[in-house]
């Protein structure tokens, strides 16, 4: 362990926080490294853009206290998780306060081959309360069902345009009864199965009419049995119970107004309703009656801002978390749309990301998202950490 450290030129801690330990390292570079000591392992992050000038204010016996580690921990790479917000505090000093939250521990992930029991461009899933995973693999046409361990059980749905077939199915939703709602944008319709894939009905049709869609991409329900549908192409938000209902939004950017609305996510409670308007890279909510109530997000690739945004979903303490999908991300923020952290990057390993969309929270608190063109549903665990550097 001693060699190892050696070898990084770890100098004087930085950060200490529930347990971990975070090491500056300053070398040629002109941004600092760091390292992150847990107990599994060590790891190093660099942070470009970012230069605290407060080492020698750090206690340095917590390097003793690194030493006594166990000398079979093993010193790994990893890519950078950590944002940081930065406030200066004075000429020569910087100082760093903020919530970091990032995934660990990848629980699922599901990879498929196209055309047999895998996946071809996953856009959406939903988990019965049977456990079962039920995931639209579009442009297989189907819907692919596996239980919570990723073994394949049975599919639905026969890709075609045959009355009962789907086309090219986009969004799904499962109800209190647990039937199974899809969304197909090619064909404009909702269709409603069993659990066990039997087909029970379907309703819509294209056009703007009240009841009618253009490309509806994700659909949710809430205890009451209201439907919300994102009627994508038509800008707006239907509610559905029966019967049309209501409807929120039309085209446009202002407060209210919506480009290509594509993800509906409700609060724990059904009071809000959050809607990712995607060609605006923002999120709009509302109360349940429809009215405006707020917004965040703005174009862009810095924290808060988005780039065609598609998934989002609420936890049970209102954290809000966004696939920010062609910046390759999750982004998290607090209830009032503040930012408090974000997690993945571009690539094909496991915690990689490639354009996610649709995801999901389970009562336990992991989060799962659509990796769409990776071919995969991936499933993380949520730590909630908050550090100070002074």
């Amino acid at each position: 362990m001693k060699e190892a450290l050696k070898k990084l030129n770890i100098t004087f801690p930085v950060l200490i926080d529930n347990g971990l330990k975070i090491y500056n390292k300053f070398g040629v570079s002109a941004f600092p490294s760091f390292i992150l000591i847990d107990v599994n392992k060590i790891s190093r992050y660099q942070l470009p853009g970012y230069a605290p000038q407060s080492a020698d204010k750090i206690i340095k016996h917590e390097v003793e206290n690194l030493l006594a580690l166990t000398n079979d921990q093993k010193v790994i790479e990893n890519k950078p998780i950590y944002t940081f917000e930065k406030e200066d505090v004075g000429q020569f000093r910087t100082k760093f306060i903020s919530e970091k939250l990032w995934g660990e521990k990848l629980v699922l992930n599901f990879y498929g081959r196209a055309g047999e029991t895998g996946l071809n461009n996953p856009t959406s899933f939903a988990i019965g309360e049977n456990g079962n995973i039920y995931i639209v693999d579009s442009l297989n046409g189907i819907i692919n069902v596996y239980d919570m361990n990723g073994k394949f059980l049975f599919n639905f749905g026969q890709e075609g345009f045959a009355g009962e077939n789907l086309a090219l199915p986009w969004g799904i939703e499962i109800d209190y009864k647990g039937r199974v709602y899809i969304t197909d944008i090619g064909k404009n319709l909702i269709f409603i199965y069993t659990p066990e894939g039997k087909f029970m009905l379907k309703f819509g049709g294209t056009g703007s009419n009240d009841g009618q869609f253009n490309m509806p991409f994700d659909i949710a329900i809430d205890r009451n049995k209201n439907i919300y549908i994102a009627d994508s192409k038509n800008d707006r938000i239907q509610i559905i119970n029966g019967s049309f209902k209501k409807k929120i939004g039309s085209s446009g950017s202002r407060d209210g107004e919506f480009s290509l609305p594509t993800a509906i996510a409700l609060s724990n409670d059904e009071q809000l309703i959050y809607i990712l308007d995607t060609n605006n890279c923002r999120v709009q909510i509302f109360d349940k009656k429809g009215n405006f109530v707020s917004k965040f997000g703005r174009p862009g690739s810095k924290q808060g801002e988005f780039n065609h945004p598609e998934g989002i979903s609420v936890d049970i303490d209102g954290k809000i978390f966004i696939s920010d999908t062609l910046n390759n991300r999750i982004q998290i923020f607090d209830k009032n749309g503040k930012f408090l952290g974000m997690f993945g990057h571009y690539g094909s390993d496991e915690g990689d990301l490639n354009s996610p969309g649709k995801s999901f929270i389970d009562i336990k608190g992991r989060f799962y998202v659509v990796d769409r063109k990776n071919n995969r549903i991936q499933g993380f665990s949520i730590k909630y950490i908050k550090t100070f550097l002074l």
